[in-house]
């Protein structure tokens, strides 16, 4: 199940996120361990995924308080469509993510991830989790997968999604969001063959459960 919402952000709005996000220092995008595998630290493995990121705060403090709202209001949004289609979702009262790896000068700020995926640049099959101390799932329910690019500037990093067995690739256009159900819809990014392409990633959770 998915959801596209073709014009989400404006061309103004799309040069925002870029300006702070080619401010931002960018590393290698880290692969998290599978639930299976068992936990243990994020790693860098370039033949799963290739691609450059930075995490962006959603504060007011930033020219990018506003996106957290914007976010929020898509969410219930894909949650009343998915609804409608009987295909109801866990709760999202948990917001979007927040970072907390000590490493970061503000930890439970709401935040996303600017990606940058240069020529050859790609991310294999995989399914959207973050993994706890404990190595339990947290709860991410919903994963927002915006195009940042100019489509004339360049040219592959489709985003392909596998629901079952049929792969379904999205349509590459500036603006552009695709919401998927976070444990359920595999996708990859094929490898970018021209230029640079920009992406967008947040996610949405639930509220955080009693222990």
């Amino acid at each position: 199940m998915y959801h596209l919402a073709p014009d989400f952000l404006t061309e103004e709005q799309i040069a925002d996120i870029v300006s702070v996000g080619d401010e931002s220092p960018l590393q290698d995008g880290l692969v998290h361990p599978s639930p299976r595998k068992g936990i243990g630290p994020p790693f860098v493995d370039k033949s799963i995924m290739s691609v450059q990121a930075a995490p962006l705060k959603l504060d007011d403090t930033t020219k990018l308080g506003w996106l957290n709202g914007q976010l929020s209001c898509l969410a219930e949004d894909v949650k009343d469509v998915f609804e409608e289609n009987e295909y109801p979702i866990d709760d999202i009262e948990g917001g979007m993510e927040r970072y907390w790896e000590p490493t970061l000068e503000w930890p439970g700020v709401p935040s996303v991830t600017y990606l940058e995926y240069g020529l050859n640049d790609h991310y294999g099959w995989h399914k959207d989790f973050s993994a706890t101390a404990d190595g339990s799932p947290r709860t991410r329910v919903l994963s927002h997968i915006i195009q940042l690019s100019d489509v004339n500037e360049c040219s592959g990093g489709d985003l392909v999604m596998k629901i079952g067995k049929r792969e379904t690739t999205m349509p590459s256009q500036t603006g552009l969001c695709c919401s998927i159900l976070s444990k359920e819809v595999s996708y990859k990014i094929t490898p970018v063959t021209y230029g640079t392409k920009k992406v967008l990633m947040a996610w949405t959770h639930s509220a955080p459960k009693e222990l």
